[in-house]
């Protein structure tokens, strides 16, 4: 017998139905209670998705099959799928089918593992149990074999060491099996024999052995009924009260516990009652001294609650784009055992529930988890430690930006017929200033673009087709070509992004290659970018590109001012990994650094901090490589940066800059003294529609983002904010097209 999963949209966890499991390879052993048969977990990235198909999460057979699904965006690609069953080595199931053999009982988790050419990775985890062992059922208590009684008491109990107790089944002579609870009482029994029968079945479907006692009931005179005791078998109060009548008798006497008899009359109260099982039995006295079959009631005090229960969720994070969640929990009673479990979400009101406990659809924003136990004698555990996390949503992997902000000059596509590619500000090669929008020949179509910022200041390169074609756009620098169109050579197809700086360069077939601006020399590919890159970009004296969500970098830093008016200037020696970021799906490199948008939202910045460029609240001129995360911003979609400004665009569209705030004076000084003000703190720039797009780029000296059309602000000496004016704007104004 074999069963089997399949993996596709959602990342499922399934959960297993059964009343108790320890697991062992989680850092400590927790149990686990069931909810329901499985339980969908939405993958926490949106690409790729992994299912499995439905099968029982306990099972008694000597094999088990586990088939999955795994799907991608056309966009990209299955690189590996691993499985790894326990602490075992991963092995390669690209079959999406894997078996299991000859397993002991015990408690497993499956893990699947996903790595995609983009760098992507995605883990789906089936936990199951085998279980081949039945429960085993033991009778405790009942009449003596021969007795004049005919109310009959028997006391039993199951045990399973793995999955649990599913349920008990009671027999009576040669009546069918129906579903019963300890004790099980027979009143008016005939007289004659009788064979009282139970069995148990645990959650894996195992069945015990049938337990039996056999009695014989005979003729007598006297009997007695218990008429008051505790209300259930497990109780956490100290003090019981017995009361009870007989029929011929004079007289009673008690025990509790196997003590010796003695005179009692009825009601009897016991107080202090210590926390472990106790038994009371009354017998009745006749005239002439002949005694009853004891009456007998058995029951447990247990006044110690369960412990805190352990809480074990399915987040890898406190910031997740998944609806979903999952809760495993467990907590400890040596006493008289958990009974039940409550929990409550957003601390709202404790409702009953098992574990594994699922939400789904939850909403955004943030949300918390707490659950208490109960034990068979109704006592309460302390609260269980609060998982707090928070929904965000699944934020779109940009394709390069179609607006390009460069030293003094801005391009972009326009969204409309044939896709011109227009540009703006100082555009020498097309009649020096142009303060509207004007067509560069040659480029319709192209929709990947970058304008030199500094190093090539007058280049604009561009993609059409996975082709490059590049465009002097500044007759007083020189580049290939000068004055029009050229194609740098080795780029004709496979090109996906384009960043121009002092070099230019491409992500060609997801390998990077970099040449200077004015370099007849065909492109080259830089060492150790040679594949799964996504994105790069460029700046004056530095490069980086993302690598499998992670980013490296290669040149030069600018740093503070040194006494001549020179920058002092950090080199990175080599290609070299920024921080431990991961998830990364945008970058922005700027004269002092760079940013990094991570898909869950946050922004983390780097390098030298001046103007406060890393956004951290501090301008302190201070180098710092290890990326600093902006704890001000969140639900981040994209961030563009630029010589000594940084912006970045969040999810509900509001754009925010910190470092250099562009205003522009009209003066055709240095960048740096037209700028006379900064901010450390990410700042919402006003005058923007909330339906603005993702759309954003930043200049030396200017801005410009999609927002209702373009607008853009700064600098506009060269009539960069393409509004038919020369006139700086520190606000946002639209582009004349």
């Amino acid at each position: 017998m074999s069963y089997s999963f399949r993996v596709g949209k959602y990342l499922l966890l399934s959960l297993l139905p059964i009343s108790l499991i320890v697991f062992q390879n989680c850092g400590g052993n927790f149990n686990v209670e069931q909810l329901s048969s499985t339980a969908a977990i939405e993958s926490l990235s949106s690409d790729p998705k992994i299912s499995f198909s439905p099968t029982p999460d306990v099972f008694n057979t000597d094999s088990v099959n586990f088939e999955f699904d795994v799907k991608v965006s056309d966009s990209d690609s299955i690189s590996s799928i691993k499985c790894q069953l326990l602490n075992n080595q991963p092995e390669d199931c690209s079959s999406r089918t894997v078996n299991y053999s000859n397993l002991n009982d015990g408690n497993y988790s499956l893990k699947i593992s996903v790595l995609t050419s983009s760098g992507r990775k995605v883990e789906a985890v089936k936990i199951f149990q085998k279980d081949s062992a039945p429960p085993v059922v033991q009778i405790s208590g009942g009449p003596s074999a021969i007795t004049s009684a005919v109310q009959s008491e028997f006391v039993f109990a199951a045990s399973d060491n793995l999955s649990g107790v599913l349920k008990l089944e009671c027999a009576k002579d040669n009546g069918e099996f129906l579903n019963c609870q300890s004790p099980v009482i027979f009143s008016s029994v005939s007289l004659g024999t009788h064979v009282f029968k139970v069995r148990a079945t645990d959650m894996a479907g195992n069945v015990s052995v049938t337990s039996q006692f056999d009695w014989n009931v005979v003729s007598g005179n006297l009997a007695v009924v218990l008429t008051e005791k505790p209300n259930t078998t497990v109780s956490n109060m100290t003090t019981a009260k017995f009361s009870f009548v007989g029929t011929g008798t004079v007289s009673y006497e008690c025990s509790l516990n196997g003590a010796a008899y003695s005179q009692c009359v009825s009601p009897v109260v016991i107080q202090g009652l210590a926390n472990k099982d106790h038994a009371f039995e009354v017998k009745g006295i006749g005239p002439t001294g002949t005694r009853s079959e004891p009456a007998i009631y058995r029951w447990k005090v247990d006044t110690i609650p369960p412990s805190e229960p352990n809480v074990m969720a399915n987040l890898d994070d406190t910031i997740v784009v998944s609806k979903s969640v999952s809760f495993a929990f467990d907590s400890i009673d040596l006493g008289s055992g958990v009974e039940s479990y409550q929990c409550s979400l957003d601390n709202g009101g404790f409702i009953p529930c098992k574990s594994p406990l699922n939400f789904s659809e939850l909403s955004m924003g943030e949300h918390s988890f707490r659950v208490r136990s109960y034990d068979n004698g109704k006592n309460v555990s302390p609260l269980s430690k609060e998982i707090v996390w928070s929904v965000v949503p699944s934020f779109p992997v940009l394709s390069p930006s179609q607006i390009s902000v460069g030293f003094n000059q801005v391009c972009t596509a326009k969204f409309s017929g044939t896709n011109p590619l227009l540009c703006w500000g100082e555009v020498g090669q097309l009649g020096g200033i142009t303060k509207t929008a004007t067509q560069i020949p040659g480029l319709d179509g192209h929709t990947i673009f970058s304008v030199g910022s500094f190093g090539s200041i007058g280049t604009l390169c561009s993609v059409k087709n996975g082709a490059v074609s590049c465009f002097s756009t500044n007759s007083n620098y020189s580049s290939a070509n000068q004055g029009g169109l050229f194609q740098p050579a080795g780029l004709s197809s496979g090109v996906t992004d384009i960043s121009t700086g002092t070099k230019i360069c491409v992500v060609q077939n997801s390998a990077v290659k970099c040449w200077d601006d004015g370099d007849k020399n065909p492109p080259e590919i830089v060492p150790g970018l040679e594949t799964n890159i996504s994105r790069v970009g460029s700046d004056l004296w530095h490069n980086c590109a993302i690598k499998r969500g992670t980013v490296w970098c290669w040149g030069g830093l600018a740093g503070p001012l040194k006494n001549d008016g020179n920058m002092d200037l950090y080199y990175y020696p080599k290609l070299t990994r920024i921080g431990s970021l991961v998830g990364v799906v945008s970058i922005a490199v700027n004269r002092h650094g760079g940013c990094a948008t991570l898909e869950n939202g946050k922004v983390n910045c780097w390098g030298y901090n001046r103007y406060g460029l890393l956004g951290s609240g501090v301008a302190d001129n201070e180098l710092r490589l290890t990326p600093v995360e902006l704890s001000s911003l969140s639900n981040v979609v994209t961030v563009a940066s630029k010589g000594g400004t940084a912006c970045a665009v969040t999810y509900s569209r509001s754009v925010l800059c910190w470092g250099i705030i562009l205003k522009g004076q009209s003066t055709t000084d240095v960048v740096e003294s037209k700028l006379n003000t900064f901010t450390s703190t990410p700042t919402v720039v006003p005058g923007l529609e909330k339906d603005a797009g993702f759309e954003i780029s930043v200049g030396e000296s200017n801005v410009c983002v999609q927002a209702g059309g373009i607008k853009c602000w700064g600098d506009n000496y060269w009539g960069q904010l393409g509004n038919k004016s020369l006139a700086d704007s520190a606000t946002p104004v639209s582009v004349q097209f």
